[in-house]
């Protein structure tokens, strides 16, 4: 079927999974022809890495996006680039997209959404903030205030001091030898 068919389909498919499915063919790096003037197969990569971060599964969005030759690369792929980086910790990385190819303040707000409960989430927080700190419209400045305050929650709920023990739920052995 052809690409452009191929968008037709995709747009009746509700569930990202199933889009994911149909799409996987998509992420290969041999789906990528030289031929694309209208670009529908960069459409359905960014399609494919879209439900791929639906869901939640950042590393194949960003394998998938990694498919696209450097010229068919697009706003949209930078702004789900930026959030699958972040997702998975690569703040740097995605500073450094920032820098090439500007993502949306709602890229790196998304990422902080799905990356919350995790350790590199007060530095996305704090990035994005200082990236965006002027940019960001009332809507996204809402967005960005209740993730600083899920933020703050998700800190006083943790113990600053767990016992050494914490992690581990094997019940202690007794050393042989000695």
């Amino acid at each position: 079927m052809p690409p452009a068919s191929q968008l037709r389909a995709i747009s009746a498919i509700e569930s990202p999974s199933e889009r994911a499915s149909y799409l996987t063919h998509a992420g290969e790096a041999a789906f990528h022809t030289p031929e694309d003037p209208e670009g529908h197969r960069t459409a359905l990569c960014v399609a494919l890495a879209s439900s791929l971060l639906q869901l939640r599964d950042p590393g194949s969005a960003l394998a998938a996006l990694d498919a696209l030759p450097e010229g068919r690369r697009s706003n949209n792929e930078a702004a789900l680039r930026a959030h699958a980086l972040l997702w998975l910790g690569r703040v740097n990385e995605a500073i450094t997209l920032h820098g090439a190819r500007p993502t949306p303040a709602g890229a790196w707000l998304d990422a902080l959404r799905d990356a919350v409960d995790l350790a590199h989430a007060p530095l996305i927080a704090s990035t994005a903030g200082e990236l965006f700190a002027g940019e960001m419209n009332d809507r996204q400045r809402v967005r960005y205030d209740a993730r600083l305050a899920r933020l703050a929650s998700v800190d006083e709920t943790q113990d600053p001091d767990p016992a050494p023990d914490a992690g581990n739920l094997d019940p202690p052995t007794e050393s042989s030898g000695g």
